[in-house]
């Protein structure tokens, strides 16, 4: 593996990006029309520190499971070193946090170091805690952009009810694919309750997505661009739902297009945004 993808992979920059945006965009639609701010700016820059350092960390932590992933092969260089970094980068997220943001989401990037701390020895080796944690983990970019402002736009509770859903689903689906990986380290949802019962529980996830979708879609401007994105977003999860009920482990390994709704909704928010000013 060249230098280049080996610091991709361990850095994941595009999930990083995703939860930069997701963060101002929420910040955008709950605190006032300015688009830059300190605490707009910070709680983006928060966002960010916290997904890579969980990301840089983890890989360092349990390099012993991503070394048996022979088919997403991630050999970990220094360990100590991932995990000195991922330490670094969740003190300075904590910083920024206390600098700029309300205590309120000092307290959710302090939590998100705790968890990810914990998670590596703990949390991941039984699937309720695992799966539920790195949902938690997944919303907490909108929610620290909500938080961070004046809480008054009525579309972000159910958006980020709607993003926890999507992504507990995701970690299910992540459980069938990583089986292999993950025996002898892990205890996991597939382990525990068997292949058929992770896909209806995934699709009842989405389809509990949906509802707080709904609930957005209600709450919108009238905008038909703004609908057309949060209904095109809603109308992706109805789809890959029914696809999980064939129980085709293939539709399994397409895990990572549930992140499309969620891009669309974090791009409906900018829109949003945009016909609030």
């Amino acid at each position: 593996m060249s230098t280049f993808r080996y610091y991709r992979k361990i850095s994941r920059p595009l999930m990083t990006l995703f939860g930069l945006l997701a963060a101002y965009a929420a910040a955008l639609v709950s605190n006032g029309p300015t688009w830059c701010t300190p605490p707009k700016l910070a709680v983006a820059a928060v966002a960010a520190l916290s997904i890579m350092s969980a990301s840089i960390y983890h890989y360092g932590r349990r390099h012993d499971v991503y070394a048996k992933k022979w088919w997403d092969l991630v050999l970990v260089r220094n360990p100590p070193t991932l995990i000195a970094i991922g330490r670094a980068g969740f003190l300075a997220s904590i910083l920024i946090a206390a600098i700029y943001l309300p205590a309120v989401c000092v307290a959710i990037a302090v939590g998100n170091a705790l968890v990810i701390f914990f998670y590596a020895d703990y949390l991941d080796k039984y699937w309720p805690y695992k799966n539920l944690a790195i949902a938690a983990i997944c919303v907490t970019p909108l929610l620290l952009g909500w938080l961070a402002g004046h809480r008054y736009n009525p579309i972000m509770p159910p958006a980020i009810g709607a993003t926890f859903f999507i992504y507990l689903a995701r970690e299910v689906l992540k459980d069938i694919n990583d089986l292999e990986a993950n025996r002898g380290k892990r205890f996991t949802t597939v382990m525990s309750l068997g292949m058929p019962a992770c896909y209806l529980i995934a699709s009842t996830l989405i389809i509990l997505a949906l509802f707080f979708v709904g609930l957005v879609i209600d709450r919108l401007p009238p905008s038909p661009w703004i609908m057309a994105v949060f209904f095109l977003g809603g109308g992706f999860l109805v789809v890959y739902a029914a696809q999980l009920l064939t129980l085709e482990k293939a539709v399994a390994r397409r895990y990572k297009q549930i992140d499309v709704a969620v891009i669309l909704m974090i791009l409906g928010l900018f829109l949003v945004r945009w016909q609030m000013y």
